[in-house]
This record gives C-alpha cells, structure tokens and sequence, in this order.
C-alpha cells in the first residue's frame, strides 16, 4: 500500500497530537479544581458552615434556619464567612422601603431651567435651579427607573408610595444628590430634608425644610437622634424603640417614622 505524501504527513501530526495529549496528562495532572471531585463530603473551599457551598446553606436555611447548621452560631469555628453574608442570617434579608429626603414644595426657583428634562443634567449647572440647592430637582429620574411604580411627582417633588416600594434600591443612584434612602420598613426612622440650606442661615430658602430647632432630639428619651455636621438630626437605630414622639416634636413634619402597614400609611399621606 503506497500513501501519499500529504497523507503521511497529516498520520505524523495525528500521532504527535496524540503523544503530546498523554504528555500534557502526565506532567501538568489534573488538580481538581472542583471541591466536590477532591472532597468526599462535597465541600466548596470557602465552605465553613458545615454545608456543601452556599447553595447547600441556603437550603437549610429554608429547612430550619441558622440554628441548625453545624457551626451557625460560631461556636465549633465554622461560621460561614463574611464573603458568603454572615450575620443574622436565620432573619433573612430585612425588608426595607425608599424614602426621598426632602419635602420642599415651596422653595423658591432662582430661574426656570430650559436645559435637558433630567435630574443629572440640572444638576451639572453651576447653579442649580432651586434655592435649596439639595432640594429635588423634579424631572423624575427616580420615576423611570423604579420597577414598582412606586415614585411619582407631586408639586415637583419625587414621592414613594410605600405600599408599592419593595425596597429593591434601583432609585437609588437615579438620584444625583443622593436624596433617596432605604430605611426598615419596620420602625425606620428619616429626616426628610438633607439641609442645611432649610436651616434659618438660609434666610428661609425652604419653608418645608428643617430649621435645626432640636426639639426631635430633646424629645426622644432614648438619645437615637443626635446633631450631625451640618446641624440636621443623625438617626441612631440601635437606640430607637419606635416610641414615636420625635415625630410629634417635630414643627415642619420631616420627621417620619415607619411603623408596620399603620406607620407605612402615616408617611405616605404625610408626605402627598
């Protein structure tokens, strides 16, 4: 049998492909980076919580909780690690509502911007629209881009429906001065109004803004709002009780305070 020579070189290529294949498996072995292949219990190398990866630890989690994971609680040293969201995880994610901080309907407009219909686009002015310049802008950038529909615009100011708020946090970065929070949709506590322009050194620029009286923070008993910089009441939520009369100090309504589906109620139609 006679080959030619284009086929005798393609056999010769074919062989050496093959040899160079068992070579390769020879001296660059498989190491196995799959943690089931190498680890006969089927643990994930970041696996520190008893569970086959974070998939495994999610299902019991759904089963029992945290409590019943080996190591849940810390105690043998196998509590699952940062990386994979320690904490209070028998809880579950904590449900959280949007909240827009500020209720200024009646500041005043320096001028009327004919520029761009966006929130960004205003706020790239040298000088910005309104008086209060953290007050909303208006154009409803958070509006587009909540997937809820829970954010519409009321005598120009951005409002959250809290009873259509799934606290996704999408409208979080529509807004280019970070007036949108998320606070507990079970006693949160915010200041509607990021001043200090609504403060009296403004000479009134928001008549719905903070005035910096201080009367919430003399009137909470348990020291949960203390001044920040700026002058405006800093929320400490490990102190708060929700016992509410923060709220009722407060002389222009920016205090709000979530509480269950009534509290919920209570700020939407404070705020509309």
């Amino acid at each position: 049998m006679s080959w030619a020579l284009p086929e005798a070189i393609l056999f010769l290529l074919g062989l050496l492909l093959l040899f160079g294949y068992f070579l390769s498996r020879k001296v660059f072995p498989n190491t196995g980076t799959d943690a089931e292949d190498n680890d006969p219990s089927g643990h994930s190398p970041c696996d520190k919580c008893g569970e086959p990866g974070c998939g495994g630890f999610a299902k019991e989690l759904l089963r029992g909780g945290s409590d019943d994971i080996p190591g849940g609680d810390g105690t043998d040293g196998r509590a699952c690690p940062r990386e994979c969201g320690s904490g209070d995880s028998s809880a579950g994610p904590r449900a959280t509502k949007a909240v827009i901080r500020c209720r200024g309907t009646r500041v005043s407009l320096r001028y009327h911007y004919s520029g761009a219909p966006a929130c960004r686009a205003a706020a790239r002015m040298a000088v910005r629209p309104k008086e209060c310049v953290n007050a909303c802008l208006g154009f409803g950038d958070c509006v587009r881009l909540c997937p809820r529909r829970a954010i519409h615009m009321v005598q120009g100011i951005a409002r959250v429906d809290p009873s259509l708020c799934d606290g996704c946090g999408h409208c979080l970065g529509a807004c280019p001065l970070d007036l949108i929070v998320l606070i507990p949709a079970e006693r949160g506590l915010a200041i509607l109004c990021k001043g200090p322009e609504g403060g009296p050194s403004s000479d009134g620029a928001c008549p719905d803004g903070c005035t910096d009286c201080g009367l919430c923070i003399d009137a909470c008993p348990e020291d949960a709002l203390v001044r920040a910089a700026g002058g405006l009441p800093e929320w400490i939520e490990g102190r708060c009780t929700g016992c509410g009369l923060c709220v009722d100090a407060c002389p222009r309504g920016v205090v709000i305070l979530l509480h269950g589906q009534a509290g919920m109620a209570q700020e939407a139609g404070a705020r509309v």
